[in-house]
């Protein structure tokens, strides 16, 4: 940038020009990594690789060298409804926890500003969350059998999840399932006498590692 001044009285003979050099610099880069979907309950981790490779200034274009941009990193949530995700330790990092505790959408943003100019050089890029209940999970049956008695138990949770049965006793082996082990109900035999808990997981095929719930219903035998 060039500034001339010069004398109206003689602009030929009386005047100078000074200059100030501004070195232009991109919009800090912005990018953020983790999962777009959660269950009620689970923590994610959000990242992301701005820091990883740090600026350094270019001296073949005449700039002065000089320590390369560490950017400064600004984490923060919002969502809708309000109030379903928060973050859970440090907001200034590289990562970032959240924290989900109900349905809706979570939008996870991070702020990047350039130390040598915060108020010109920032960026903001942003990652939205879809947050899902945990999968409902009940069993409906007798709570009382006898010895050589087979009964039915059966879920309300929807084909579209997966739906898994097992049994447990006390003491051991006194009931086990029979036939398929997956779908709305399964038969489960009692050949001894104690106690036999049935146990149901259902899963979102969505997000099997973090959206599952296991219920279970504590047989007298």
């Amino acid at each position: 940038v060039s500034l001339l001044v010069q004398d109206p009285l003689d602009p030929n003979a009386c005047q100078v020009s000074c200059q100030q050099i501004v070195y232009v610099d991109p919009q800090p880069p912005c990018n953020i990594t983790g999962d777009l979907h959660a269950c009620v309950g689970n923590t994610k981790t959000y990242s992301t690789t701005v820091n990883d490779v740090v600026d350094i200034p270019d001296e073949d274009a005449g700039r002065p060298a000089v320590m390369g941009t560490v950017y400064q990193l600004s984490w923060s949530v919002t969502s809708t409804p309000g109030g379903i995700c928060s973050i859970v330790g440090a907001t200034d990092q590289s990562s970032v926890n959240v924290n989900f505790t109900g349905a809706g959408a979570c939008t996870v943003s991070l702020t990047v500003t350039d130390p040598n100019d915060p108020i010109d050089c920032t960026t903001t890029c942003t990652r939205i969350v879809n947050v899902d209940p945990q999968p409902p999970c009940d069993i409906a049956g007798d709570l009382h059998a006898c010895v050589g008695n087979t009964k039915t138990y059966s879920t309300t949770a929807g084909a579209q999840y997966t739906r898994t049965w097992s049994v447990t006793s006390t003491p051991g082996g006194i009931c086990n399932i029979v036939g398929g082990n997956t779908g709305a109900s399964v038969e489960v035999n009692y050949t001894g006498a104690g106690a036999c808990t049935v146990s149901l997981t259902v899963t979102d095929p969505n997000d099997p590692i973090d959206c599952t719930t296991t219920c279970t219903r504590i047989v007298n035998v």
